[in-house]
């Protein structure tokens, strides 16, 4: 009851908030629309499309059968978990959780499964790293890739972690008889089903953008921030907390601050993995009703930024000396010579490499 009552006060400041500041929420909420339609609903929505014909026509758990060998020792996972891995990493956020759900829903995993995968297989796309944060925001694409590599090695380290602390939940994988279903219906059900899950993604990110925007306007990061100032810049707070809330924004805040490019890189990073609120949100979403412990995917999320930013500290003198002069970022989206199709070289490298390995143990075994 108490809770209720947070929220509808909480709900009651918002809505005054909206009406006494109409022209930044105005521009914020545009701008949430831009970011939706001309980007995340014309790369997300394709994929959705696919992995739902995937798993409605039962081509899914072949592919687990073979992934089998892969998924197992790292994991103790069965071989289906790849494919929220898989295909989480090579759409991004929240495409993970998507196939998860609905791999639960139709009785393919076990709801201690679908915790598991949940906690690293959720992460950011390759497009987003490495086209509009990367180049986009920092004008140097080799950025992206170690940023992108790093978030992988963290949801890997996640997964193997939550592994030890969560041995004994983890079921083995059973082939199950696939239903035949209408074929004819299957691209009207699978176009559906997808248009209802990228009109939450835009929601949740309409939803957020505004509230940074509340946020920036009343003052509330600068109260927040004097404690830290001594450490990092103002802006590099606000960026901070504001990514916290929403990734992409504060991608960019970090990005313009005046602070190291080391130090702003490390952000990011963490603000990559874990994901921020409004992606936490979309999550839920999708999840629905699905029984999960919300905290202990929290926590996971959490772990992932922890474990992707110390492998960038890492990894990230190795690199600097590869990388070109950054370009000043004066715009959001900088016009710079990258061509798209080199965006997805680290992550198709990983999944070939896994396959190969796992067909090699699928058919030694046999």
């Amino acid at each position: 009851m108490r809770k209720n009552n947070l929220l509808g006060i909480c709900a009651c400041f918002f809505i005054f908030a909206l009406l006494c500041q109409p022209q930044a929420i105005l521009m914020a909420g545009q701008n949430a629309c831009y970011l939706w339609l001309e980007r995340v609903l014309p790369s997300l929505f394709p994929f959705m499309v696919g992995c739902q014909i995937l798993m409605e026509t039962g081509f899914a758990e072949k592919i687990g059968i073979y992934l089998q060998p892969l998924m197992q020792p790292i994991f103790k996972l069965s071989g289906i978990a790849a494919l929220p891995l898989f295909l989480g990493l090579l759409s991004g956020y929240p495409m993970g959780a998507k196939i998860t759900a609905t791999l639960y829903e139709e009785d393919k995993i076990s709801l201690a499964e679908a915790q598991h995968i949940l906690s690293f297989s959720n992460n950011a796309g390759p497009l987003f790293v490495v086209g509009t944060v990367a180049t986009g925001f920092f004008g140097e694409p080799l950025l992206g890739y170690l940023l992108l590599l790093c978030g992988i090695l963290g949801a890997i380290l996640t997964g193997i972690l939550y592994r030890m602390i969560y041995p004994s939940q983890i079921s083995n994988f059973t082939a199950k008889t696939i239903q035949s279903k209408d074929i004819t219906g299957l691209l009207p059900r699978s176009i559906a089903n997808s248009l209802y899950t990228i009109g939450q993604i835009g929601g949740y990110i309409l939803l957020f953008s505004i509230l940074v925007e509340l946020f920036t306007v009343y003052g509330i990061f600068t109260i927040l921030e004097k404690p830290f100032t001594p450490f990092v810049s103002s802006a590099y707070f606000a960026g901070m907390l504001g990514g916290i809330l929403e990734m992409t924004t504060g991608a960019y805040a970090l990005s313009a601050s005046i602070d190291s490019l080391f130090i702003q890189l490390i952000g990011v990073c963490f603000l990559l993995s874990f994901g921020g609120c409004s992606i936490l949100g979309q999550s839920f979403g999708i999840l629905g009703d699905i029984p999960i412990s919300k905290k202990r995917y929290v926590l996971s999320k959490i772990f992932n930024g922890i474990f992707s930013s110390i492998c960038f500290a890492f990894l990230y003198p190795i690199v600097l000396p590869h990388t070109k002069k950054a370009i000043p970022v004066t715009h959001m989206f900088t016009e710079i010579a990258f061509s798209p199709k080199f965006t997805f070289v680290l992550p198709w490298f990983f999944c070939l490499f896994a396959l190969l390995w796992a067909l090699y143990h699928h058919f030694k075994n046999h």
